[in-house]
């Protein structure tokens, strides 16, 4: 991506809307043009001034001699401290046609009615009145999950909600204290509570104070006074009472209103646009890699006259045609850099083609244990022999001394219905790998010494060097007794959040293993990366979830492990495999860096547009 050429001169707001699109589809493009659009609108950059403009000045004014008369009257609190700023105030620059005040200056600010809890009921009654909390301070006021509190706990008339109210939660967590909603309509008579402020206007367009109520710089100043304990921020009156707001006429506020209502639909579509292609992406997606994993192999025959290769007609489309339809969509499925959905898996950098390749990657897997990933060289009759020299290896390292004969467990041991592939034979996994247990007791960490290999550092098919953590050379010694890893040793993580994480040793230095992780080790040879893939696949994790208990911490023990069934084909057909799925989690990877690549320059590209636009 061209990144210069999409930027937007200083200031040139109609080549910030032609691009408008390319913008919304950066990460978290559509939050961050919202929040630029306010930000355009509060400080003069969004529509151009006309003359039949009435002055600025003139509206201070007006609003100023509408608070006096009120505090006369004493409708409303006589305010403390100076009402005047100037342009050193604001953090950006204002026309020079505009005014500014502080914002308690030009808007009366109401706390709500506070009452105690037993006061409060969820249904209409008589003498009882509707009360807003913060749960109904929404983008839109929400109206249907309402309390009702006594009337007379409402003291005065300012503590009725009006049209064109402006409701701040005043009290709230850090990240939604302040958050604001626009009373457009008042279906019931209604209150709001203490942890509620109302903000009315005293002559300035109730709409523009709304949009720079909901301003980044309205909504940094407002957390910024507010004062926090453990879980709550708190706004005050006499926090929000000085922070500077700026404005022009009202024919412009209402020029500014009707643009950025303008922007926001526009970002609405592009949004709800957005939402449907990645819902379409991911569902396609979903739906492919389904068709590949339950469909069979291409079936063929020798037509006797022809000799010709024909295939044989079938109720469902083969695993070759399902795996072609893949490849005629590849870039569609895994090169869609959109955001992913609203609640689906919403987390920074993590775009649709992301999650697709996430999941192509462990159908990948399901391909591999499941014999459909090969070069078509027949193996027909190498698994049973390769299983009877597995359990032959096994017996003699057995009557050796060089590993334990295990018990039989009694524990009932659920294994699965599907998935067998029919030329291969099944083994428990505890007739195929002895297992190194240092489960238990939590060793005594130390500064230095030999490396201490725990769960934590054991990732989802791979080993990370963090944390570093050391058991001392003294310690080492005595707590090594059970066995020690070697080269191409699988670790698997058995209990905990990380349950059935599992990683190949390719350490070569000396190190100790910790809590909550058992080591398999080959009797016989095997390839390390097939039964890795295999032991990711579906087939065996569901197993391992079956088999597990615990409700907070799941977990699973040994014994059961043992008898988990793992299919054993023979050596040359496990490196066939492993060779086809290392080329796909090659091609893989090579797409997320190219996914991630683009995120960079499309979040580059947003930064250089927001300074360009307010430069």
């Amino acid at each position: 991506m061209d990144v210069e050429k999409l930027v937007p001169e200083a200031g040139n707001l109609a080549g910030f809307i032609e691009q408008f699109e390319v913008f919304a589809r950066a990460p978290g493009g559509i939050k961050i043009l919202r929040g630029l659009i306010l930000d355009l609108a509060i400080s003069g950059r969004l529509v151009s001034i006309k003359k039949s403009d009435t002055n600025a000045q003139q509206l201070l004014d007006e609003v100023i001699n509408n608070r006096r008369k009120l505090e006369i009257d004493k409708k409303i609190s006589k305010l403390k401290g100076i009402t005047s700023t100037t342009q050193a105030d604001f953090p950006f620059k204002i026309p020079k046609h505009w005014r500014s005040a502080s914002f308690g200056g030009v808007a009366d600010i109401i706390r709500g009615v506070t009452f105690p809890g037993s006061a409060k009921i969820t249904h209409p009654m008589e003498g009882y009145v509707a009360c807003l909390r913060t749960a109904n301070v929404q983008q839109e006021v929400d109206w249907n999950d309402l309390i009702y509190i006594p009337k007379d706990r409402v003291k005065k008339a300012s503590q009725w909600i009006k049209l064109g109210d402006c409701i701040i939660s005043m009290a709230n967590s850090y990240e939604l204290v302040g958050k604001v909603s626009l009373v457009k309509a008042v279906p019931v008579a209604s209150s709001f509570g203490g942890f509620i402020g109302v903000v009315r206007s005293l002559g300035i367009n109730e709409q523009y104070l709304y949009l720079f109520l909901n301003s980044q710089y309205m909504q940094s100043a407002m957390r910024n006074t507010s004062s926090q304990t453990t879980n709550i921020a708190n706004i005050s009156l006499a926090g929000i009472h000085p922070i500077p707001f700026a404005f022009p006429g009202l024919e412009e506020q209402k020029r500014i209103v009707a643009k950025v209502d303008e922007l926001m639909a526009l970002c609405d579509k592009l949004e709800a646009q957005q939402q449907q292609q990645a819902n379409n992406v991911l569902r396609a997606n979903t739906a492919a890699i389904n068709a590949l994993l339950n469909s069979e192999p291409q079936q063929t025959e020798k037509n006797q006259k022809t000799s010709a290769t024909v295939s044989v007609n079938e109720p469902k489309a083969s695993f070759e045609q399902n795996w072609q339809r893949i490849a005629q969509h590849f870039n569609t499925l895994y090169g869609c850099t959109l955001p992913m959905p609203d609640g689906e898996g919403r987390k920074k950098k993590h775009l649709v083609g992301l999650e697709n390749i996430r999941l192509f990657r462990h159908a990948v897997f399901e391909l591999a244990i499941t014999s459909k990933l090969h070069d078509g060289t027949s193996y027909a009759g190498k698994s049973k022999k390769y299983q009877e020299q597995t359990l032959k290896i096994k017996e003699e390292k057995i009557k050796k001394g060089i590993v334990k004969k295990s018990k039989k467990t009694s524990e009932t041991v659920f294994l699965p219905e599907h998935g067998f592939v029919e030329s291969w034979e099944y083994l428990p996994i505890g007739d195929m790998f002895d297992f190194i247990d240092y489960r238990g007791k939590t060793p005594k960490k130390s500064e230095c010494g030999k490396r201490l290999i725990s769960a934590k550092n054991i990732k989802n098919g791979y080993l990370s060097e963090d944390p570093v953590e050391y058991l001392s050379d003294t310690d080492y010694e005595n707590w090594m007794t059970r066995g020690f890893p070697e080269l191409g040793d699988i670790f698997l993580v058995t209990e905990g959040h990380t349950m059935g994480y599992m990683a190949i040793n390719n350490r070569t230095d000396q190190f100790a293993l910790a809590q909550r992780t058992i080591t398999f080790q080959a009797y016989y040879e095997v390839s390390s990366r097939f039964y890795l893939y295999g032991m990711m696949s579906g087939f065996f994790q569901n197993q391992l979830i079956n088999n597990s208990t615990g409700s907070a911490a799941k977990g699973v023990k040994a014994a059961k492990i043992k008898s988990l069934l793992m299919p054993v084909p023979c050596l040359e057909e496990q490196q066939c495999i492993v060779a086809k799925v290392d080329q796909l989690m090659t091609l893989c990877d090579q797409l997320e860096q190219q996914l991630t690549q683009s995120y960079n320059d499309a979040e580059k590209l947003m930064q250089a547009t927001v300074k360009a636009l307010v430069a």
